[in-house]
């Protein structure tokens, strides 16, 4: 199945690097991080519904998936899967995503 990620979740997962990149000094940490998330969303194009549905705390067909400390926010639609987000496991995940859901 095709993956797609939003333009929220690209910048989502240049901060990712960056981040990890300034507070490790090291690029191969950075990139190892960002290939694990990267190896999660690919098996998520071969097994979409792997991942936990959400539907009741943040809306009808959205879904997630770990990689490491991450979690991958996901919708399957039309033959694809939409990465709507990639954020860190330990953040106010439901308000990110309310907030986002109300702009």
């Amino acid at each position: 199945m095709k993956v797609v990620l939003s333009p929220e979740a690209k910048s989502e997962l240049d901060e990712i690097w960056f981040y990890i990149y300034q507070d490790s000094r090291r690029e191969d940490v950075a990139d190892r991080v960002a290939d694990e998330i990267q190896s999660t969303i690919a098996i998520l194009g071969k097994s979409p519904m792997a991942g936990r549905s959400r539907a009741r705390e943040f809306g009808a067909g959205i879904r997630s998936m770990p990689s490491d400390d991450y979690v991958i926010f996901y919708k399957v639609t039309s033959g694809r899967v939409f990465v709507l987000h990639v954020f860190h496991g330990r953040r106010d995940i439901t308000g990110l995503l309310t907030s986002k859901t109300n702009k």
